[in-house]
């Protein structure tokens, strides 16, 4: 080449057979006939893979495989629903209580009927075997029954047979009450009415509520109660005369007590003081001011409400008829 020359081109596609004929396209037909292609074609063939057509998912229920599957899936949700729902043969109706309670067996199926009327997912009944627990008797006893304070011993036995012991609360307290007599437990709490005998050392308090509409809460606070079983706690066993029960005259700011007594007198104290305190002042007005037997079975009432005073009224004084 001579000095001067100047070389100037366009680099074109390598990759099309098109552009190098001149921008015409070769046929298909053309194309795969060629020699050289043919035996590409062939060479390859072990490389070659085939895909079958895919069907849609519902053609395969189809079969009778799929229908059999359907089949025994609707058979399968038949007998679970006849099991959870329907059948009473799994519904715990066999019971057997383990040792003593107070509850009668018409007060025990009714906690069952409560039970079975619950719905588990708003279905399987609650007394059904396999759901039915500890825990669920035990709350729907004490919804209707406040004096229970356990339920222990669960055992279930198949198909609907169920063992258990209840524990109730041992009441503390006897409330003389405007439409009744109920048994408390040691925090207030309204058992239920006392109907059978009495143990001699309950503590009995009077107050001027209804409670017959108050089952399972809390009706006298816990500082009278505290209060009153101080005074039980600590009163002299040498004493002949003791408190027969405990009037509460005001349970919330004041709590005001009076005390009566089994010779017929009564003690008015507060009850924010301390039981032993009271108890304390009481020795002291007998001992100094009231002496022997025949002035204190003369007595009204002695007022201790006063931490440094105390007094005292006869039967026969006018302050008797002021009570």
């Amino acid at each position: 080449m001579g000095d001067g020359v100047i070389m100037s081109f366009r680099i074109t596609s390598r990759g099309s057979r098109a552009n190098q004929l001149g921008g015409a396209r070769v046929p298909p037909s053309v194309r795969f006939r060629r020699a050289g292609l043919q035996h590409k074609i062939e060479k390859n063939k072990s490389n070659v893979r085939r895909y079958a057509h895919a069907r849609p998912a519902y053609f395969n229920f189809l079969t009778p495989a799929g229908l059999a599957t359907i089949g025994s899936l609707f058979v399968a949700v038949i007998a679970l629903a006849w099991f959870f729902i329907f059948s009473a043969k799994f519904l715990i109706n066999n019971v057997t209580v383990a040792g003593g309670t107070t509850l009668t067996q018409p007060q025990i199926n009714q906690a069952f009927y409560k039970l079975q009327d619950k719905r588990i997912l708003g279905l399987v009944p609650g007394n059904h075997y396999l759901f039915l627990n500890k825990a669920a008797l035990r709350a729907s006893l004490q919804e209707l029954f406040p004096q229970v304070a356990e339920v222990s011993q669960f055992k279930r036995k198949f198909p609907n047979e169920l063992v258990f012991a209840i524990s109730e609360k041992i009441p503390t307290f006897l409330l003389l009450a405007e439409d009744g007599r109920y048994l408390l437990d040691g925090s207030g709490v309204l058992l239920g009415e006392a109907v059978s005998q009495i143990p001699p050392e309950i503590v009995v308090l009077e107050h001027n509520l209804a409670g017959s509409d108050r089952r399972g809460r809390q009706i006298i606070s816990v500082p009278v109660l505290n209060f009153a079983r101080g005074v039980q706690k600590n009163w002299p066993a040498e004493w002949v005369f003791k408190p027969n029960e405990y009037a509460i005259l005001e349970q919330e700011a004041a709590r005001e007590f009076k005390i009566v007594l089994n010779e017929g007198w009564y003690i008015k104290a507060d009850g924010d003081g301390a039981p032993e305190d009271i108890i304390k002042n009481l020795k002291v007005l007998l001992e100094n001011e009231i002496g022997g037997d025949e002035k204190r079975q003369q007595l009204a009432y002695v007022d201790l409400r006063l931490p440094n005073r105390a007094f005292y009224c006869l039967k026969a004084s006018a302050c008797a008829k002021e009570r």
